[in-house]
């Protein structure tokens, strides 16, 4: 795959305004947020809600809910913990700690 156009996140950490290019099947993404979407599985509609709520309730903090891209790759890594043992420090409306039970369950 070939990543082109880098970009800034808004907090500037990492690149994410890019096009991917998908070489095994000419598919080209706008940004690295929708490739990962293109190829994981969709998150359950709970997400969707502790989202929702949190934009609706905490709108100055509801930029750091994981979301789902975060969300999908905290569900994996939590799936490969040893005996679905996982410590989270910290949290603010429960988003990836719903992952990290998603995966250790």
């Amino acid at each position: 795959q070939r990543v082109l156009n880098n970009g800034i996140t808004k907090y500037g950490l990492m690149p994410t305004e890019r096009t991917v290019v998908d070489q095994s099947s000419s598919i080209a993404y706008d940004n690295l947020d929708d490739y990962s979407a293109g190829h994981t599985s969709p998150a359950p509609s709970l997400y969707a809600e502790i989202e929702a709520n949190t934009f609706a309730h905490l709108t100055t903090g509801a930029h750091m809910v994981s979301g789902s891209s975060q969300g999908r790759l905290l569900t994996q890594l939590a799936s490969m913990s040893r005996e679905g043992r996982i410590l989270e420090l910290g949290t603010f409306t429960g988003y990836a700690t719903c992952c990290f039970l998603e995966g250790a369950g």
